[in-house]
């Protein structure tokens, strides 16, 4: 899972709403990324600063405010474990977007219910793509 999650070239195969995302500078652990995204028909671009810890299975993340955005703020983070006693692992993802304008909670809970589950499915068919003997054996 971590390959996938951290495969940030690739994440437009499983986000829906992902249209690119470019690495535009690496200081040991962190990235810098330039992202894309196109939701209700608007792009929005901004940059995150991302920092990996695989020895404890996180990629955390939050908005680079010196560069360019379309938003006020992101932040959030992957968490990977694997279950005791199971060849299986727990996926965590939590994500907080501040769009800077007023936005109902009504299609902030649409977009959260219909792009969430899309992207989850989309990397779980990804991760079976890249590793089909490990997800096939139910270590997902």
């Amino acid at each position: 899972m971590w390959s996938v999650i951290t495969d940030y070239a690739s994440r437009p195969l499983y986000s829906p709403s992902c249209e690119e995302v470019k690495t535009v500078r690496r200081e040991g652990n962190r990235l810098w990324l330039a992202e894309h995204i196109s939701v209700l028909l608007l792009d929005i671009r901004y940059t995150t600063v991302n920092e990996l810890d695989p020895e404890h299975g996180s990629a955390s993340f939050y908005m680079d405010k010196s560069a360019p955005h379309d938003i006020e703020d992101t932040y959030g983070a992957w968490q990977i474990a694997p279950i005791p006693g199971s060849s299986r692992t727990l996926v965590r993802y939590r994500v907080n977007v501040d769009t800077g304008k007023p936005v109902p909670r009504i299609i902030q809970d649409l977009l959260a219910g219909r792009s969430l589950p899309r992207m989850i499915s989309g990397m779980r068919t990804e991760m079976e793509k890249r590793h089909p003997r490990v997800v096939g054996a139910g270590g997902s």
